[in-house]
Parts: structure tokens; sequence; C-alpha cells
């Protein structure tokens, strides 16, 4: 058989190693038990991340990636209206289907304000991540006619509500359901474009 390519290394490690987040959280995650789910010894984790923290981050960033890519294909092509709709289920059906990933991304964001190193490696990837946001919704945007938006700003307010409505989710997930996640991202969004497009030109 021949020797699988370091990308296939790299996505078998990735794909073990979400299994075992989500199984034992971030602090009770070995990696170890995440090389030998996928076939390798703990050296094949090391010589593609060179940390724990560095192998979540990485998980991270696949995710987030994911995320973006879903939420460019449904509102391509569509009015701000139903834009705004789809982003708002796209992203009550992410959080509902998957609780347990969004938990471990609290809980990683608790972790980073008490160890220098996961910090480190979690502000980099979560400012990666908000400028990817913050791009997309300044293009759409600029799209939908609410071209004073401040991008950056408004990807921080998203995803700070995400978050929110994750951890209340996961306590209260009756109350709290797709729908409602939905409706409350819609919202938030369709707000902060109104607020935009409304802004007289030249408006800092």
């Amino acid at each position: 058989m021949s020797r699988p390519s370091r990308e296939q290394v790299r996505a078998r490690l990735l794909g073990a190693a979400t299994e075992e987040f989500r199984a034992r959280g971030y602090a009770g995650a070995r990696l170890d038990v995440i090389a030998r789910a996928a076939g390798f010894t703990k050296g094949a984790v090391y010589s593609n991340f060179d940390s724990k923290q560095g192998l979540f981050t990485a998980l991270l960033a696949h995710h987030a990636d994911a995320l973006l890519e879903s939420l460019l294909a449904g509102v391509d092509g569509v009015g701000v209206d139903e834009g705004v709709r789809r982003i708002g289920l796209a992203l009550g059906a992410r959080v509902v289907a998957d609780p347990q990933w969004h938990l471990l991304v609290l809980e990683l964001a608790v972790q980073a304000g008490r160890d220098d190193v996961v910090r480190r490696a979690y502000t980099a990837q979560r400012r990666a991540q908000r400028a990817a946001l913050a791009e997309l919704v300044r293009d759409r945007a600029d799209q939908w006619g609410a071209v004073g938006l401040d991008g950056t700003a408004a990807a921080q307010v998203l995803l700070a509500v995400l978050l929110g409505l994750t951890v209340e989710h996961a306590a209260d997930p009756v109350a709290v359901g797709e729908a409602e996640i939905a409706t409350a991202v819609s919202a938030v969004l369709a707000g902060l474009l109104a607020a935009a497009a409304a802004r007289p030109a030249g408006a800092g």
C-alpha cells in the first residue's frame, strides 16, 4: 500500500481530533488517543501540528472555512431580505446540528483567558475568522445597498450574538431552538444593514 500524502494524514488527524475534542472537551482531549484513532503514532501529530493548541486552532480554521463557504453559497444572487433570512437559518441550523462543537469554542475562549499559550493560538485564529466574516458581510452589504456598513464591527457583533445564543441553546434547547436562533441572528443582521443603509453618504 502507498503511504498517505501529507494532506491525507492531516485530514485523518483532524477528523479524529474533532471526535476526541467533542467527547472529552479541550482540556481532556489526548493527542495519543487522536493519533491512534487516525491510525498513526503520536509523532505524526507533532509532524503536522506544533502542539495541542495548534491542532485545535487548525480545527477552528477548518470549521470556520466550512461555515463561510456555506454562507456564501446560501446568499449568492439573492436580495437583502432573503439573504438575511438564509444567513439566520444557516447559523441556527449549524448551532443545533453540532452544539458540542460550539461549546468547545467557548471552552477554549475561557481557557485562553487563563493560559497565554492557548490565548495566542486562539486569538490569531479568531482574528482571522472575524476578518473573513467581515469581508463577507461588507461584500454582501455593498450589493444590498448598505455601503456604509462597518464589516469588522458587524462581524464582531454577529460572532458575539452567535456565541451567546449557543450558550442559551445548551442551557435551554427547547426555548432557544433553531428557529429562535435564526430569528435573532436575522434581526441583528437586518438592523445592522438598515442602519448602514440609512446613514448619510460620507458619514463616519
